[in-house]
């Protein structure tokens, strides 16, 4: 079940722009009977490069719409892009060049794997070249200006997603050898990315989705300990990390499973993600802690 990360997204992600813009009765092509709307605009045809966009942030503050991606040119060069929109229906789209976030020049190869805003600001989450030279690269917004260049936030690994909350900015993701799921903290702008590994499994440990939860984060994905890949969860309140479900029944039933992407909703945690041999699921709970190992044959 090892997966790419963040492809999984793009659709949710572009069901989410045209969801909420039509509810808001913005966007440019004519409605379905359904009511659906499939926004247009010339920031999003690719031309002579294909356009992929992998994640999406709701208006807040008065930031307008903002969707993270990449930009395949001819010459199969992948470029980190960020979408703007105000209204929902003017967008504006930037690529990593030389000054930084600008419509200019290719910096170099990399593919957007998500975007996320909170009290930090925004930041957009990339990855850049393959296997032990795969490097997470990161660039933020403050105050309405991306920054010029790209920050590292770790070397030899992939990343997955991104969260911002008071506590500091979470990447999660994997080492891009072994079986190692890490998750990445850096707690104001500008300080160091400080790893955490919360498993090195094999199989391969893996995360693959991260939310806000109050002060803290929950993670989910997948894990190996058992000797197969069960579903994983982690929650943090920025003073180290604790194993949710544990040995419960849900999260280690037979066949492979992993979650993908999580919210919180009326005080619990709903995670979907897939299990067994290409079958969805949802599961949903508390953040209490793990649940304790089954006592064994006396």
């Amino acid at each position: 079940m090892t997966r790419a990360p963040g492809l999984e997204r793009r659709w949710s992600a572009i069901a989410a722009i045209v969801a909420t813009l039509t509810l808001s009765g913005s966007g440019a092509a004519a409605a379905a009977p359904s009511g659906w709307t499939r926004i247009e605009h010339p920031a999003l045809v690719g031309g002579n490069s294909i356009s992929y966009v992998m994640d999406v942030l709701p208006p807040e503050r008065g930031s307008g719409w903002l969707a993270g991606g990449f930009v395949v040119d001819p010459d199969g060069i992948r470029t980190p892009a960020v979408w703007g929109s105000r209204d929902g229906a003017t967008w504006r789209r930037w690529s990593a060049g030389a000054r930084g976030l600008t419509p200019g020049r290719i910096l170099g190869p990399g593919e957007t794997r998500a975007i996320c805003s909170g009290p930090h600001g925004a930041t957009v989450i990339a990855t850049r070249g393959a296997g032990r030279d795969e490097q997470v690269l990161a660039w933020h917004r403050r105050s309405g200006v991306w920054s010029r260049a790209s920050e590292t936030v770790a070397a030899s690994a992939e990343a997955a997603d991104c969260a911002d909350g008071p506590t500091g900015t979470l990447v999660v993701g994997s080492g891009a050898t072994g079986g190692t799921a890490v998750a990445w903290t850096q707690d104001s702008a500008g300080a160091p990315w400080r790893p955490t590994v919360l498993a090195d499994t094999l199989p391969r440990s893996a995360l693959f989705g991260v939310t806000r939860v109050g002060r803290g984060f929950a993670t989910t994905g997948q894990g190996g300990a058992r000797g197969q890949l069960d579903l994983v969860l982690w929650t943090t309140s920025g003073s180290g990390w604790s194993s949710v479900g544990g040995s419960a029944p849900v999260f280690s039933e037979p066949g492979a499973q992993a979650g993908l992407a999580l919210v919180t909703f009326a005080g619990r945690i709903v995670v979907v993600g897939e299990t067994g041999t290409g079958n969805g699921a949802i599961w949903t709970g508390t953040d209490g802690p793990a649940a304790p190992p089954a006592a064994g044959p006396s």
